[in-house]
């Protein structure tokens, strides 16, 4: 099967490489616990939006929110810096690098689960489909109207797309 490609860079170009490797890093452990992340977030707007405009601070997962104490132990045992919060969330931080892994029960609340396979920087990732994507900022803007302006001009550039 031949992978899409994500060949835009964000704005912080440095930052970007560094979280995608820390998320590479972080998939491989996924794969030896057979857990299988979809991207979503800023990095699924970047391939969806080709947006070079925009920075991505984080690499956001989803994953069945059963895996996280599996996830969570094995960071332990690995010594990796990592922080369970109350939002069913795993943050993993190196340095500026920074990945979260979502419950993708409480973040998709229902929304198709469908992804695509893609090749980030050598990476093979899976990346939420563009409704559940488009769908999934809907909510936010909802849940967090403080950053309402910038789920706004996502959503304009994301709707382009289906369109």
């Amino acid at each position: 099967m031949t992978l899409n490609k994500l060949n835009t860079c964000p704005k912080n170009r440095d930052t970007y490489l560094r979280l995608v490797n820390l998320g590479k890093s972080c998939l491989e452990i996924c794969e030896e616990l057979s857990i299988h992340p979809i991207i979503h977030g800023s990095v699924a707007y970047l391939f969806y939006t080709r947006d070079s405009e925009i920075e991505v601070n984080d690499l956001d997962l989803l994953i069945p929110e059963s895996a996280m104490n599996m996830l969570a132990a094995e960071f332990e045992k690995r010594k990796i810096n990592y922080e369970l919060t109350d939002h069913p969330t795993i943050k993993v931080m190196e340095e500026d690098a920074k990945v979260s892994f979502h419950s993708k029960e409480y973040f998709l609340n229902g929304l198709p689960q469908s992804s695509t396979p893609v090749n980030i920087e050598g990476g093979k990732f899976q990346i939420l489909n563009l409704e559940a994507l488009t769908r999934g900022y809907e909510t936010s803007l909802e849940l967090a109207p403080e950053r309402s302006n910038m789920y706004l001009k996502k959503l304009e550039k994301l709707r382009n797309v289906a369109t």
